[in-house]
């Protein structure tokens, strides 16, 4: 597994949010570009600012209704109303919703490194030598080939003009534009010593030779100008675009919490107002790995008209009392009525919830299917380390 792996994916729309990649040391491996690649730092410029004026014009062109026979759309219809996410689960990409009453096999098993880009309604993974996508704005399922010879690491989709400058572990670089390209990026890690998964994903993206395949060149020279899609009455929105600030009031601690925690920081004691969950999340202390001297906000639940709280996973389960947990940026879908959390987003196992109860995901969690456009906002303590 390489050391970026992103939840959602911003397939030529933006760049990887949300996934810290390892800084390049003065070691660094260069990036080895198998296609054509602009070296000239002008034309680069130049075809970087055109490429972006290229996504706000796609971004800011009229929304696209998904057709009704669409993959995405049934999916939504068959979950009865839930939101609708996707999973990598035993080798397998599937869809589900957060009762688990709608399961719908993607991709068969074996695939690896998958990924959701909500953007353009497309599925990507692995699968032995080729990074494949499934375009989830078709009738059906189809598994179209864009990659051959894909050593075993993630695809980054790049908005930079030079794709050299992708940072990752180990990683192929994909650009979709009128003309596609890939580059094979193998960096030495800034940030301490690599994994023997790392060390073994730079062999194999090393003596890797990737090609587009003709399909491959077509689909991503299509996305490139493929404009903002969406479900009838629902909007296009980025995920994560705009940030829930903190409360001005103070609130009542749990008792955990105050037994617990220091509560130092302007920010402990006060609160993220969610009203689709009916509650807020209120911050409550910190915790800290001081083996890597980064630190944590901790949070539960909070019904201030009750005076209650409840744990992020048992959100359902009111009480005097609630166990504290370092989740305090869930993946919320775009209704605001469910979350994720654990993996990749916070300590933990996987947990996919509404307001009324959390069931564990058995596999990965790639991004639900309609994103929200909310995150709450970065705390103090989360930027806090051991020392202060």
């Amino acid at each position: 597994m390489s050391r970026c792996r992103p939840i959602t994916v911003a397939l030529a729309i933006a760049l990887l949010a949300g996934c810290k990649n390892p800084e390049p040391s003065a070691g660094a491996l260069a990036a080895r570009p198998v296609s054509p690649a602009t070296t000239d730092a002008a034309t680069a410029g130049a075809d970087g600012r055109a490429f972006d004026a290229r996504v706000d014009a796609a971004e800011t062109a009229p929304t696209v209704p998904l057709d009704d026979a669409s993959i995405a759309a049934t999916l939504v219809r068959d979950s009865s109303g839930e939101p609708v996410l996707v999973a990598e689960r035993n080798g397998a990409l599937v869809a589900t919703n957060p009762s688990g009453s709608l399961v719908r096999l993607l991709a068969a098993a074996p695939i690896s490194h998958g990924q959701y880009d909500a953007r353009t309604w497309s599925v990507w993974f692995n699968r032995a030598g080729r990074l494949v996508v499934i375009d989830l704005t078709l009738h059906t399922i189809r598994e179209l080939d864009v990659i051959d010879g894909m050593p075993d690491v993630d695809a980054v989709f790049s908005r930079a003009p030079d794709l050299q400058t992708e940072r990752c572990v180990a990683c192929v670089a994909v650009r979709a534009a009128a003309t596609p390209e890939i580059a094979v990026v193998v960096y030495d890690s800034a940030d301490g010593p690599l994994t023997a998964g790392d060390l073994a994903e730079q062999q194999a993206a090393s003596a890797a030779r990737p090609t587009l395949t003709n399909a491959g060149r077509v689909f991503l020279a299509e996305l490139s100008r493929r404009g903002p899609r969406a479900l009838t009455g629902r909007p296009v929105v980025e995920p994560g675009y705009h940030a829930v600030p903190l409360g001005d009031a103070n609130s009542p601690l749990p008792p955990s919490a105050r037994k617990r925690f220091a509560c130092t920081s302007d920010n402990c004691g006060k609160s993220f107002a969610l009203p689709n969950l009916g509650r807020s999340l209120l911050v409550v202390g910190r915790t800290c790995d001081c083996a890597v001297d980064a630190c944590s906000a901790m949070c539960v639940w909070f019904d201030s008209a009750r005076g209650k709280y409840a744990a992020l996973r048992k959100p359902g389960r009111w009480a005097a009392d609630a166990v504290p947990e370092p989740a305090c940026h869930p993946d919320i879908d775009v209704t605001g009525t469910a979350y994720v959390i654990g993996g990749q987003i916070s300590p933990g196992p996987v947990a996919v919830c509404t307001a009324a109860a959390c069931r564990r995901e058995a596999g990965a969690v790639l991004g639900w299917l309609e994103p929200g456009s909310t995150t709450t906002a970065g705390t103090t303590e989360d930027l806090s380390t051991c020392e202060e």
